[in-house]
């Protein structure tokens, strides 16, 4: 620490403080003759991360930031002021600092060191039993600061998420909408030039029903690759005499529509010569302006069921108070808005549900946080060689609870660390790609919901149990 020389400290300086205002006259002459006060200059470091804590510290004058580590970069987290008290505690654990103290100005400091705590409690119990409501207090909003935190990034990561997953049925709506109007304008064309060839209206409407009655009895077949290729070049081959210039062209238009040149051919045995080549280009245009319609009625589907995933995962619809909740709801919901990065990183995941398990009572909304957490880190721990693979588990072996594991077949977390996984802001993961709460988040509130986490991991096999009772 940085330090101007020592000045000495008066009682009555002691008594600026809230906390020893009204401390007996003996308790501040115990203090000033145990105690130290030291000064830093403006703009000086007087802690880093990682420096040993030692001393309880109240603020005599000056202001000074405590700044702690997200992502690999010092944020402010909290402003000392005149009469406030940090350092360490009567019977706190801590022992190293998790964050920086930098003073904003002048900053005049009366410490204490913790070996002199047992006595101090001797001395001044009413002190004591203040210091320990200070810890109560700051424990508490640490708690709140790291749970909202930690919301605020599972919020990115999801808002990200959602972002990417909305874009792509977005933009296919965007490209088949403008694609549609085009078509419907080419099937009116083709309807046009379908009337000059003055056919039996009840002849056309024959055909169009024995296409519309083929596809009804094929919608379900599904073709290979080499099948689909196959089809297509015959299509082209039959319309090669009627129409030279586009059988290539029509060809894969109407195979999608699963058409074959079987059908085709029956079509042409019915119809004049003259109205065959008409009736096939408007059949193929209505075709793809059916198709258009399919994509778009399947991106806003997906677009729904992207929104049914939030309003789920985020449990919008319904109050804070304990109510039933489905698991496998929160998990599908999970896994449906963190469905880009299974694509990205080529992860098969393996559902084994057990849809007879009952619902428990909880806060579903906390519960997803819980999910996301464990998802996240699974993910993160999976080769990115395309073989990795997530297991949701879902079962039940003990009366009155259900478990879930979280089941991935990543490198495994090292024996020697795995005591310390669930401690507030340890991490495994590089600077700036994780801030340790994560577990030690889902920790809290699977415990809220009287239940518990366990791991068993080796290399290859990583398992985080989450278990919780039905009522």
């Amino acid at each position: 620490m940085d330090t101007i020389p020592t000045v000495a400290v008066t009682v009555a300086e002691l008594r600026s403080v809230p906390t020893l205002a009204d401390l007996p006259e003996e308790a501040l002459t115990w203090l000033l003759t145990h105690g130290t006060v030291h000064e830093v200059a403006a703009g000086e470091v007087y802690f880093k991360v990682g420096d040993p804590v030692d001393h309880l510290m109240f603020v005599l004058a000056g202001r000074a930031e405590i700044r702690t580590p997200v992502n690999g970069v010092l944020q402010p987290f909290s402003t000392l002021l005149p009469g406030a008290i940090t350092g360490v505690l009567p019977y706190s654990r801590m022992r190293t600092a998790g964050g920086q103290g930098l003073a904003l100005t002048d900053l005049r400091l009366f410490q204490l060191h913790r070996d002199l705590f047992r006595e101090l409690e001797q001395v001044s119990p009413e002190l004591l039993q203040r210091l320990v409501e200070v810890m109560t207090d700051r424990v508490r909003e640490q708690a709140r600061n790291q749970q909202q935190q930690e919301k605020l990034m599972a919020l990115g990561r999801l808002s990200a998420g959602l972002a990417h997953e909305l874009n792509n049925p977005a933009a296919a709506i965007r490209r088949a909408a403008q694609s549609l109007e085009g078509q419907l304008a080419q099937v009116d064309t083709e309807m046009l030039e379908l009337q000059r060839c003055q056919m039996d209206p009840d002849l056309l409407l024959r055909a169009f029903e024995q296409v519309r009655a083929y596809q009804a009895a094929h919608q379900h077949q599904k073709l290979t690759l080499l099948q689909r290729t196959a089809r297509e070049e015959a299509i082209a081959d039959l319309l090669l005499d009627a129409l030279p210039d586009t059988a290539d062209a029509l060809a894969p238009t109407l195979a999608d529509a699963g058409l074959d040149a079987e059908l085709l051919a029956q079509l042409q045995t019915q119809l004049p010569a003259t109205g065959f080549a008409d009736f096939i280009e408007w059949l193929a245009a209505t075709c793809e302006a059916q198709r258009l319609t399919r994509d778009i009625v399947e991106a806003a589907a997906r677009i729904t069921e992207l929104v049914s995933a939030v309003k789920s995962y985020s449990h919008m619809d319904q109050g804070a108070d304990y109510a039933p909740v489905d698991l496998h709801r929160g998990l599908q919901s999970t896994l449906t808005l963190l469905g880009h990065k299974f694509k990205d990183r080529k992860v098969q995941v393996v559902r084994a549900f057990n849809e007879t398990l009952p619902s428990i009572r909880g806060l579903e909304g906390e519960l997803n946080q819980v999910w996301t957490n464990l998802i996240v880190n699974a993910l993160d721990a999976l080769p990115t060689d395309g073989t990795g693979l997530l297991t949701l588990r879902t079962y039940s072996n003990t009366p009155g609870f259900v478990l879930v594991d979280i089941e991935d077949n990543g490198t495994g977390i090292a024996p020697e660390i795995q005591h310390r996984i669930f401690e507030p802001f340890f991490t495994t993961k590089g600077v700036g790609q994780g801030t340790g709460l994560g577990l030690d988040i889902a920790l809290r509130i699977v415990k809220k919901h009287n239940g518990t986490v366990t791991l068993r991991s080796q290399p290859g096999q990583t398992v985080f149990t989450v278990c919780l009772p039905i009522a």
